[in-house]
């Protein structure tokens, strides 16, 4: 399964998505979070970042428009995209948030909450804190 990030001029590819259920799950989760989650205490909450799935040509290209409009039109799309991940973690009781102009979504999640969210299918890949800072 392809998820592509204009913005960001490249595509994810999220391994496992044919090897069963549960292998498709742990491919997208990042295999360093993966590691640290096994050493988690129950209930224990780690930082993380939730890139969505994204089809392709759901963001907006940068074309014949002012940068303003491009910016703007560039935040809602993300912000659509953002909403349903929002608000099931607020379901979960988990304040999070979204970039303003990239489709992740940043929280704090026990283990459960990161399997949780790795089997939504609008779920590209979910890192651990290691990662949230090179992005």
């Amino acid at each position: 399964m392809a998820a592509t990030h204009p913005a960001f001029g490249g595509s994810t590819l999220v391994p496992g998505a044919s090897t069963g259920h549960e292998a498709s799950i742990d491919g997208k989760i990042d295999p360093r979070l993966l590691e640290r989650l096994r050493s988690l205490e129950s209930g224990q909450r780690i930082s993380v970042s939730i890139w969505l799935n994204l089809p392709a040509g759901s963001l907006p290209q940068r074309r014949a428009r002012t940068s303003e409009q491009y910016w703007r039109s560039l935040h809602a799309a993300v912000s659509v995209r953002q909403r349903p991940i929002l608000r099931a973690l607020a379901r979960m009781g988990v304040k999070a948030s979204g970039a303003a102009f990239a489709p992740v979504v940043f929280a704090k999640l026990t283990r459960a909450q990161i399997y949780a969210m790795a089997r939504r299918p609008d779920v590209g890949k979910i890192y651990g804190p290691e990662r949230n800072t090179l992005f």
